[in-house]
């Protein structure tokens, strides 16, 4: 064949595949969603355990056998009253109800349990392990009454750290919190937690394992039920300025159900701007 027959021949195909690339590309656009997904892993697995740790305090301040003898037992955790503080110690690997598994012990001092109106109570982790993770932080909660009682937790540097297989150096979430609860049912029993439920409405923020940043906002109310570990009913936003896809939608599933299923939209945008929905992923809180 001549080289200007071969030159008929390859230009027209060169054409079409340049053709065929340029369609797929506009009908197929898509990022790289996987730093994302651990982001989003990070921050649930972060809220979940600071959450957890208001739950503690919550149980002790309402449980009256173990304000008066000074000492008793709590998801696994033995509890000593020493002075104005009361310590949660748990033994090596202690297997908990919630499936985690945890060691070291944290510290609450108070002026007055969380029964009592403007309490306020400081949590300090002391080698406090969590499936191999190590729980850092300072968290306050106070409590008020308006028309209805309205206690505030604060998250402040608080970090997570772990060893990875593969790195050469530990690796850290980091989180900051503010939650606002009110205590909407149960409180003409309130030495019965289970009946209780809480909504919370609050913000944080921080960074992933891998350092990228991360701004939580309730959009609505969550639900949080003491028959259930987790938040669930409400949708909030977590922005990623560091990542192409920096808008995501959480929807804290099945109001109703004891679930941990939280659904992420991922949102991006494309060349020309618009914005699209990259994707839809159902993730699972765990500690």
């Amino acid at each position: 064949m001549s080289l200007q027959k071969k030159r008929k021949v390859i230009i027209p195909i060169a054409l079409s595949l340049l053709f065929i690339t340029s369609c797929k590309d506009k009908e197929e656009y898509r990022f790289d969603t996987s730093y994302n997904k651990e982001t989003i892993r990070d921050f649930l697995s972060a809220d979940a355990i600071y959450l957890n740790l208001f739950r503690h305090a919550y149980q002790l301040s309402f449980d009256t056998s173990i304000l008066k003898s000074g000492e008793g037992i709590i998801d696994s955790a033995f509890i000593k009253k020493q002075g104005e503080e009361w310590l949660f110690t748990y033994k090596d690997e202690q297997a908990c109800p919630d499936g985690s598994k945890r060691s070291g012990q944290f510290k609450i001092h108070w002026d007055a349990p969380l029964s009592d109106s403007n309490a306020q109570l400081t949590i300090f982790p002391q080698g406090l392990y969590i499936n191999n993770k190590k729980i850092g932080g300072l968290i306050t909660i106070t409590r008020s009454t308006q028309f209805q009682a309205i206690f505030r937790m604060k998250v402040d540097t608080a970090s997570i750290s772990f060893d990875l297989p593969g790195y050469s150096e530990k690796k850290k979430i980091q989180y900051t919190g503010a939650y606002t609860y009110r205590w909407e049912k149960g409180s003409s029993t309130p030495y019965n937690i289970f009946d209780d439920v809480l909504l919370l409405t609050g913000t944080a923020s921080g960074r992933g394992k891998e350092f990228d940043r991360f701004f939580f906002t309730t959009l609505d109310t969550l639900t949080y039920r003491f028959t259930c570990r987790y938040p669930r009913g409400g949708k909030a936003s977590l922005q990623m300025p560091d990542l192409e896809i920096n808008q995501i939608d959480l929807d804290y599933q099945k109001a109703n159900e004891c679930s941990a299923l939280v659904v992420a939209t991922l949102w991006g945008l494309l060349p020309n701007g618009s914005k699209t929905q990259n994707e839809k992923v159902n993730f699972t809180i765990n500690y």
